[in-house]
C-alpha cells in the first residue's frame, strides 16, 4: 500500500484530506507542522508528501531543501495559500505539482495518485 504523509497546519483540512486519501487505498500519516514533517521524515519512507508551505516550526519551503538533498526524496504536491512568489520557487525546488487552496478534493487526489504512478 503507498504511503502519503500530510503535512498541514489546519487540522480540519488536514483529517478531509486523510480520508479522502484513504478512500481511494492510500496509507496516510498527517503532522501539523514543519518540524514535526521533518522529524517523521528521519523515520518513515513515503511515496508522496502533500505539502502546505506556511507552517509552523519551519516552512514548507525550507522542509523541501532539506529533504531533496536526500538520495530518493518522495514527490512533495504543494497545497498552499501562499502567494505567486512562493509557488514559482516551490516549483524550480522541484515540487511535483503546486496547488492553490482551496482546491478540489478530486483534483489533489488525482495529483497524488499520478504522482506515485498509480
Amino acid at each position: 500500500m503507498a504511503s502519503v504523509l500530510v503535512v498541514e497546519d489546519d487540522l480540519v483540512l488536514a483529517k478531509g484530506l486523510k480520508l479522502r486519501l484513504e478512500q481511494v487505498g492510500l496509507y496516510v500519516s498527517t503532522v501539523s507542522t514543519g518540524t514535526a514533517a521533518r522529524w517523521d521524515m528521519l523515520t518513515s519512507r513515503y511515496d508522496a508528501v502533500v505539502l502546505d508551505l506556511g507552517l509552523p516550526g519551519q516552512s514548507g519551503l525550507d522542509l523541501m531543501k532539506q529533504i531533496s538533498s536526500r538520495t530518493n526524496p518522495p514527490p512533495f504536491i504543494v497545497l498552499t495559500g501562499a502567494d505567486a512568489g512562493d509557488c514559482d520557487l516551490a516549483r524550480s525546488m522541484g515540487a511535483a505539482r503546486v496547488l492553490q487552496k482551496p482546491c478540489p478534493s478530486w483534483l489533489l487526489t488525482k495529483t497524488v495518485l499520478s504522482s506515485i504512478g498509480k
